[in-house]
């Protein structure tokens, strides 16, 4: 009797084990698996802004490399982008297609303040910037994108202007 009620409870365990992540809303993936992928910001509030980041993880689990673009209706920049992953952060070094323009590489390497990081925010991904320079420097939340391609909001949902 008490070795049936032993297997019936390791059974039990293990059929809960192996349902529980469909049961569930899993947590996201650890690491850059969570970072994975084309994110997105639309608006077109004003003059708009529209903002892309892919991210590609490298294989080594560390590093990523990826494209971005940010900009508005009148103009905007876009280029690669190579990243550093601290913790939950991915360290970004953003360059342009006019930093490549000479040959050049864009490469995180160990660089300090470079510029920026993304982290995931629930389901969405939030790109901090450096702002300031020195001991003043600081990371502020820049926008947050959402997984896949962003449809605009319609413009009657725009804050009214101040003027």
């Amino acid at each position: 009797m008490r070795s049936t009620m032993q297997a019936y409870t390791m059974l039990t365990l293990l059929a809960a084990a192996s349902l529980s992540p469909v049961l569930t809303d899993a947590a996201p993936a650890a690491g850059l698996a969570q970072l994975e992928g084309k994110w997105s910001y639309a608006s077109d509030c004003n003059f708009g802004h529209y903002a892309e980041m892919e991210v590609k993880p490298d294989g080594s689990g560390k590093s990523a490399t990826g494209t971005w673009s940010d900009g508005t209706r009148t103009g905007g920049e876009a280029g690669d982008l190579s990243g550093r992953l601290e913790g939950d952060k991915l360290y970004v070094l953003l360059c342009t297609e006019d930093d490549m323009h000479d040959g050049g590489k864009c490469a995180i390497g160990d660089r300090k303040n470079v510029g920026g990081y993304l982290r995931r925010e629930g389901k969405k991904l939030a790109w901090y910037r450096l702002i300031g320079q020195g001991a003043d420097a600081k990371y502020e939340k820049y926008l947050e994108l959402q997984r896949g391609k962003m449809k605009p909001a319609p413009e009657e949902s725009c804050p009214p202007d101040g003027d």
